[in-house]
């Protein structure tokens, strides 16, 4: 009897032994080793932005000008634009179009440096420009700025002074008195810009633009003989080819 309830009790003492052990093994799983460091953040997965396809503004015929031509002709979309159907050097249909601009009389010196500094005091001629546009010119006109200069009679003992503007003192290609006349290491004639590039123009000549932006012309001069001086310009011709192929894309006019 007496061994029977000892084997008993040593069962019941093995049993508590196990599931103490079990216990620990538990609590020491679920813990952290390393209780300082930080937990680790999910890394979010990139989101790639699908494009939106642009819709075509005129499917079955041509954008020119701002306007569908649908079911046209190239050369009848062209010709209905204002433009003049050509091909370019590679055979390419292209567009032109010519961009007339005007000069305007104004109260103030056209000023126009190198140096971009009197930008705002050029004259807009009111053509649009851009990349690949070909601008043909021929102007006339000249400028000049008020001199002085001081006489006296009686034997020096009474002075005056006289004061005269020739508005074409200084022609448009920078020639004064049969000589060159230059500022900012530049011809003291006409400029151009388109916005961004400042160019050499003269009377007359042909310019490749490269910007797009608005087409401003004025005198390379001191901006103190602007205040003082006239400018006197007048169109003969002023005007910018504009080519486009097909699909719109602008290239060099031929």
């Amino acid at each position: 009897m007496a061994k029977n309830v000892k084997d008993q009790v040593s069962k019941v003492v093995i049993i508590l032994i196990a599931l103490g052990a079990t216990s620990a093994l538990s609590t020491s799983c679920g813990k952290n080793n390393n209780p300082g460091s930080p937990p680790v953040a999910a890394v979010p997965i990139p989101q790639i932005p699908i494009p939106v396809p642009v819709p075509n503004p005129c499917p079955n015929g041509y954008f020119f000008g701002g306007q569908c031509y649908q079911g046209a002709s190239f050369d009848w979309a062209c010709r209905s634009s204002g433009g003049q159907p050509l091909s370019g050097s590679s055979g390419r249909p292209l567009c032109e179009w010519e961009k007339f601009g005007f000069i305007f009389p104004s109260s103030y010196f056209p000023l126009l440096t190198p140096d971009h500094s009197n930008n705002e005091l050029a004259w807009n001629t009111g053509i649009t420009v851009k990349p690949g546009d070909r601008l043909e010119y021929t102007l006339t006109g000249s400028w000049g700025v008020r001199e002085g200069s001081t006489d006296s009679f009686l034997g020096g003992f009474i002075y005056f002074s006289t004061w005269h503007l020739d508005c074409r003192d200084v022609s448009l290609n920078g020639i004064k008195e049969g000589a060159p006349a230059y500022y900012l290491n530049q011809p003291a004639g006409l400029m151009g810009t388109d916005g961004t590039e400042i160019f050499w123009m003269g009377s007359s000549g042909s310019v490749q633009i490269h910007n797009s932006g608005v087409l401003k012309i004025g005198i390379n001069a001191p901006l103190h003989d602007a205040g003082a001086g006239c400018a006197s310009i007048s169109s003969q011709e002023l005007y910018v080819l504009h080519c486009e192929d097909i699909n719109g894309i602008t290239y060099p006019c031929p």
